[in-house]
């Protein structure tokens, strides 16, 4: 039986179709460029349950894959929070993204996420199962120690020197030999104060509760053309000292990157005060979207 509405109530109706939509279009939306760098595999919108950053954030990832050097090497004992082989950054078919995000809300505790490993692993949590070749996810406080937080609808955010600088994992900065990837990647933290940001797949606007929206891609490239220029950026400040290695995967290359962008007292102590300054590290490494070819 079809059942006919009276004008009366076509416009209750109206008028709760009317609040809802003005409810929507008064909740304030931030817009955020981010950045993310991945296996090109994956969709370059596909951000859910990953971690992405701003440009002084992403910016220190890279710059921490680099000081990871010293950390991974044979020997070396590595201080929390180091995961040697990433499969986010290791591999032929590596994109670096760059992407607006809008954002609703307060932030919420910050997903760490990472490629699970083919032994169905978390990197960072050898206990933790996990499906090889997806993301795995774990959300915390966003200080050191972590404390282990339930994840919720809300795009996570973290301070990379709070956690990463002298006042968390830099702390493991002690002068011994054995200290310099600590001490390297505390001085980039703290020089760059960068953010980074997780938002959860339970949170998209096309699947869960809508705290989060890509607004479009700006673009990906590759990365090892972002790479390549770069690291071409920063060799020719200081070409006497790269001159004099043999290559760029070499610990005198490392050597030298560490004490033309964060000074040489970098690879001893969080010392933030030297080297290049933030600007021109976070130009250095967002000139190369101008440089390289879209993917």
């Amino acid at each position: 039986m079809l059942l006919l509405q009276g004008p009366n109530e076509m416009r209750r109706a109206l008028l709760v179709v009317a609040a809802a939509t003005a409810a929507t279009q008064t909740r304030t939306w931030r817009t955020l460029r981010l950045y993310h760098i991945n296996p090109l595999r994956f969709d370059a919108d596909d951000i859910a349950d990953k971690d992405l950053g701003d440009a002084a954030g992403d910016a220190f990832f890279d710059i921490s894959s680099i000081t990871n050097y010293y950390a991974c090497a044979s020997g070396a004992r590595r201080a929390p929070g180091v995961v040697c082989a990433n499969a986010e950054t290791t591999g032929p078919d590596i994109g670096v993204t760059e992407v607006e995000v809008e954002v609703e809300g307060a932030f919420g505790p910050y997903g760490t996420c990472n490629i699970c490993g083919d032994d169905g692993r978390s990197p960072l949590n050898h206990s933790q199962t996990c499906s090889p070749g997806a993301y795995v996810c774990n959300c915390e406080n966003g200080k050191f120690p972590p404390t282990t937080l339930p994840c919720t609808t809300q795009v996570g955010r973290e301070n990379t020197s709070l956690f990463l600088g002298s006042a968390g994992i830099g702390g493991f900065c002690n002068g011994r030999s054995s200290s310099i990837a600590a001490c390297a990647a505390g001085s980039a933290a703290d020089k760059l104060q960068g953010f980074w940001y997780s938002p959860p797949k339970s949170g998209d606007c096309e699947a869960g509760a809508c705290t989060w929206r890509v607004k479009r891609v700006v673009k990906r490239i590759r990365r090892d053309c972002h790479s390549d220029n770069f690291y071409s950026s920063i060799e020719k400040r200081n070409t006497s000292c790269f001159s004099m290695c043999p290559s760029r995967n070499s610990s005198c290359w490392v050597d030298c990157f560490v004490d033309t962008t964060l000074g040489k007292n970098a690879r001893t102590a969080c010392d933030p005060s030297s080297g290049m300054t933030a600007s021109a590290l976070i130009d250095a490494w967002t000139a190369p979207f101008d440089a390289c070819p879209s993917v």
